[in-house]
């Protein structure tokens, strides 16, 4: 899917998924922030999908 990152943890489904980094006021008390989602859009996939497990993580070095 086009903006999303593929992966997940070792062996769970690899599913699309999107990170979003928002910025908090330094002062700001952290017990107090909560998430609301007022909106949602999707589409409905009517089909079986054959969904890969993520493989195990790894580092490359040179």
């Amino acid at each position: 899917m086009d903006g999303f990152y593929n992966g997940g943890a070792p062996g769970n489904p690899m599913l699309p998924y999107k990170i979003y980094n928002i910025i908090l006021p330094s002062n700001c008390n952290l017990s107090t922030v909560k998430l609301e989602i007022i909106k949602v859009d999707g589409n409905y996939i009517n089909r079986t999908l054959n969904i890969k497990p993520a493989p195990p993580s790894c580092r490359w070095n040179k």
